[in-house]
């Protein structure tokens, strides 16, 4: 069985590229993803304090400012180039699609 032809833009634009960029850097605040790496990836440590009240910690908000200026500038640094291959790239599986064989 064959799957349907997605519905596509003609062309993606580099406006696509900046609303994506937008978009996944907002959830990556909003769900802290982006923050929670740095202890997975073993970069920096979370500082538990165990014996804290339930708010957040001064190790903690500076934590969080560090892991937030790594990612602000991280976006900003790489912004064009992720645009610009993205761009590249879904209009590349975009004509892919397009031009797919359909039964």
């Amino acid at each position: 069985m064959t799957a349907p032809r997605i519905q596509t833009v003609n062309a993606v634009t580099m406006e696509h590229a900046e609303t994506l960029i937008d978009v996944i850097n907002e959830r990556l605040i909003d769900t802290g993803t982006f923050t929670e790496g740095f202890s997975e990836a073993k970069i920096m440590a979370w500082p538990d304090d165990a014996g804290e009240s339930p708010t957040e910690t001064e190790a903690q908000k500076h934590y969080n400012a560090l892991a937030d200026e790594i990612r602000d500038r991280l976006f900003a640094d790489t912004r064009t180039f992720i645009a610009e291959s993205f761009v590249r790239i879904a209009n590349a599986v975009i004509e892919g699609e397009r031009t797919r064989v359909t039964r």
